[in-house]
């Protein structure tokens, strides 16, 4: 156990907070323990490990929670710029803070990637799987960011494909196709058996409880400051550690321990069909 290889993801979730304008079906947004943002000294920390393990490739703004209602996002951005050899940044997001005057700041500061998250384009579906966002706005953002979009900024829909929405898939990509824009586009699943409406998803796919490239390869954190397993323990119930307190290195050697003594022995990862634990980047 002594001599156990560190298992140092090179990609990172950083969630800057898990709050959202918008209340999909499909999210767990009702297992949520708090709802914050995470503070000044909490990135510091993620930051200086960021610098300090040179390990890191892949930064994405995500978590469950809209990256852009954190007031020091262009800011938090800009430090993670200025990284030595910075990693790729990628910011998802639900689309309707992604304003003119916000995208055009994206594009200054350098962002690699943008995700727009999108289940329709028709007016009352998209109402029905995105309630709480101005489809309008979406709308008119996502055409000023096809019209606006340079070549080295990669800007594209990222599509959740489930029971609700996959009739009206093939709108959906002609809308994309009409404006030549990139898609991401992916099966729904059960988000570790955290789903609020199991009846969205398309197959019972079969779960096989070994190992997990999620786990290995990416370092979920949340806005506490604390690592989870991966975003889907929307409940907050799993801790491998806490950056406010502990090292990447630390953590690695916790990740290494985990999968040596029990694998992923978890109800989290009993329950999980995500593609990506399979097949991932």
């Amino acid at each position: 156990m002594f001599n156990l290889k560190p298992i140092l993801p090179p990609y990172l979730d950083l969630e800057l907070t898990n709050g959202c304008p918008a209340d999909c079906p499909m999210c767990p947004r009702q297992i949520l323990p708090k709802i914050g943002l995470m503070s000044d000294e909490t990135f510091d920390r993620v930051l200086e490990n960021i610098k300090n393990s040179g390990m890191i490739k892949f930064i994405s703004l995500c978590g469950i929670g809209e990256a852009l209602l954190h007031p020091k996002v262009f800011e938090y951005i800009g430090k993670i710029k200025k990284l030595p050899q910075a990693p790729i940044l990628a910011l998802v997001t639900g689309g309707e803070k992604l304003t003119p005057p916000v995208f055009e700041k994206l594009k200054s500061l350098r962002v690699d990637i943008i995700e727009l998250s999108l289940q329709a384009v028709n007016e009352e579906l998209y109402k029905k799987l995105m309630p709480g966002l101005n489809f309008e706005k979406v709308m008119e953002n996502i055409e000023y960011a096809h019209q606006n979009t340079p070549d080295w900024l990669r800007f594209s829909l990222n599509i959740i494909v489930h029971q609700q929405n996959k009739d009206h898939l093939p709108e959906l990509l002609n809308f994309a196709k009409q404006k030549k824009l990139k898609v991401s586009l992916r099966k729904i699943h059960s988000r570790g058996g955290n789903i609020p409406y199991p009846e969205m998803l398309l197959e019972k796919k079969k779960i096989i409880n070994h190992g997990c490239q999620i786990f290995e390869k990416i370092n979920f954190i949340a806005w506490t400051g604390k690592v989870h397993l991966c975003c889907q323990d929307a409940g907050r119930e799993f801790v491998i550690g806490d950056l406010n307190q502990e090292t990447f290195l630390a953590i690695a050697r916790k990740k290494a321990e985990i999968l040596a003594r029990s694998g992923l022995n978890f109800k989290l990862c009993q329950q999980c069909d995500d593609e990506f634990r399979y097949q991932l980047l």
